[in-house]
């Protein structure tokens, strides 16, 4: 064979493209599960984002009502479903993408504390991205 050019033949160019694709083939599973575990991440950082403002909202609320006076605002009864069962008060809420569980246990861990915990469900949990929650503990004004 006669090579009068510095080109490349077919046949390396073949070779070379044969090469190619056994690594692209070799590294496309990688490719697909960082990819999903990106979206279940963002769907984590969401839900985490969701509890922290709901923590920041009550703790805002404590620093300038009871905790009786809280539960009464129109904006919590507006926006939750309120149980409440012995020293056991549950706020509950569904948007679109998100339910929000609120518990809240007047005193506990001790008499003028309120144990709070923020939990945070995806609606459509397509990735089966786990919950998101908060806890704190929240001292409210006496009086």
């Amino acid at each position: 064979m006669l090579r009068k050019g510095k080109g490349l033949t077919l046949v390396e160019i073949i070779v070379a493209l044969a090469v190619f694709a056994i690594v692209v083939a070799s590294l496309l599973p990688a490719f697909i599960f960082v990819a999903r575990l990106n979206v279940v991440s963002k769907s984590g950082v969401d839900a985490t984002a969701v509890a922290q403002l709901e923590a920041e909202r009550f703790y805002a609320y404590s620093r300038n009502y009871t905790y009786a006076e809280t539960l009464a605002l129109t904006d919590v009864t507006n926006d939750y479903t309120i149980v409440t069962v012995d020293t056991v008060t549950t706020l509950t809420r569904t948007d679109a993408d998100v339910e929000v569980t609120i518990t809240m246990t007047n005193g506990s861990p001790a008499a003028g504390m309120v144990q709070f915990n923020v939990l945070v469900e995806l609606v459509h949990n397509t990735q089966n991205a786990l919950p998101e929650q908060v806890d704190t503990i929240l001292l409210f004004m006496l009086t």
